[in-house]
């Protein structure tokens, strides 16, 4: 991107523009181009950049002085309400900051607030050209160095003895055959391959990882783990943040689940659940199905084996099968992390043909699709239908969601 796309992007013209339409049909207003000194890609970016940060980074989108990356690395960039809440765990001011995979900069915008200095490393050099055009913008008068390079060669170019009071690191989903990747050492960068290297840069590190990445194997794996947070926007996982503190080795942390409610909606839903994973609870017995079903948010599902015994602790819940991660109870819990029903047993035949507006099945050995068909239902209505297992039998539940 030359010197001059730079000006007449950032120009009160563009910007303009941008504000205008940003809403408008996306390909049509790139066939459309009306600006013949900006390349299609470089002017669609901004146009997809402006309208996803309406969303994505409200802090960014009133901003006139921020040019936007591909949309693609756009997408994979953290949302701004994820990133405020990991800075929330650092509430404290430190002297340096590391972000060991910048991409576009949205982590390290929230983090630099509370650091001194801070250094970004950013292997992809269309990203971290992008990174350096908006440091000023994003960083104002903060102490950033930003470096075109990966982590494993800063680690052999790069000799200094300065060590970093935080690091993150988001390693790369994807291995370099473009497949979905899930095993912690088949991500890039790969984090148990260089931890002792990190362990000599920095005090504490934050680990990006995504929802799909198996928990209970990459903490057994990453040694110095005193924090998991499992971040869930709409019910929807987001990610899983490992805190590592290398000045402690020992095998308890803390655990929590946290969801993050849209600006607009009141909620008297649990936000954050929190459980160490070291104490020890007394198992109650399994139960039959009562009054009320209770189904866990995405992130608390996500770690249930941990957040089970504090669930039973806090809540008057019982669980209704080993095998079936749902809870139930006589009263309502109403503060319970994650959904929460009104129920009826019910007979297969009474819903031949049916009304309802959705379908759950829980370690009930069909698919919802399946139970559609065979019951020949139609997904309209009001009242729900739970298909699952307790400790006696198979069961068909009615039920009606209590709204908070």
């Amino acid at each position: 991107m030359n010197k001059v796309i730079i000006e007449f992007i950032l120009s009160e013209k563009f910007q303009v523009f941008l504000n205008k339409n940003y809403q408008e049909n996306i390909p049509n207003l790139i066939l459309k181009n009306p600006f013949p000194n900006i390349p299609n890609t470089i002017f669609g970016d901004q146009i997809l950049g402006k309208k996803l940060a309406k969303s994505k980074f409200p802090s960014f989108f009133t901003r006139t002085d921020i040019i936007y990356p591909p949309h693609l690395n756009l997408e994979q960039s953290t949302a701004e309400t994820v990133a405020k809440y990991r800075k929330s765990l650092f509430p404290e001011m430190f002297k340096s900051f590391a972000d060991f995979t910048a991409g576009f900069g949205v982590d390290a915008f929230w983090m630099s607030h509370n650091a001194d200095q801070s250094l970004l490393l950013e292997p992809n050099e269309t990203l971290c050209s992008i990174l350096k055009l908006n440091a000023k913008s994003l960083f104002g008068k903060k102490v950033i160095s930003i470096v075109n390079d990966t982590l494993e060669n800063y680690f052999n170019t790069y000799f200094s003895d300065e060590i970093f009071d935080v690091a993150l690191i988001d390693p790369s989903r994807r291995d370099g055959f473009h497949q979905k990747s899930y095993e912690i050492e088949d991500l890039s960068p790969n984090v148990i391959e260089l931890l002792p290297h990190i362990k000599k840069r920095c005090k504490k590190l934050i680990c990006k990882f995504s929802p799909m990445m198996n928990l209970s194997e990459s903490v057994s794996k990453l040694e110095f783990v005193t924090e998991v947070h499992l971040i869930s926007y709409k019910n929807e996982l987001k990610e899983i943040c490992v805190i590592l503190d290398f000045d402690q080795l020992n095998q308890d942390f803390l655990c929590t689940a946290h969801e993050i409610f849209p600006p607009s909606r009141l909620s008297t839903k649990l936000r954050t659940l929190d459980f160490t994973h070291s104490k020890k609870y007394e198992t109650r017995e399994y139960s039959e199905i009562k009054e009320y079903v209770y189904i866990p948010n995405s992130s608390v599902l996500k770690a249930i084996q941990y957040f089970q015994p504090k669930l039973l602790e806090q809540f008057d819940i019982h669980k209704i099968h080993p095998n079936t991660h749902l809870f139930t109870s006589s009263t309502p819990q109403n503060n319970f992390p994650g959904r929460v029903f009104k129920v009826e047993k019910i007979e297969g035949r009474i819903i031949l043909k049916q009304e309802y507006s959705q379908i759950i099945s829980k370690n009930y050995g069909m698919t919802p699709e399946e139970i559609v068909k065979k019951f020949k239902l139609k997904i309209k209505g009001s009242k729900s239908l739970i298909f699952t297992q307790d400790i006696n039998s198979y069961a068909i539940l009615e039920a009606i969601e209590i709204k908070r």
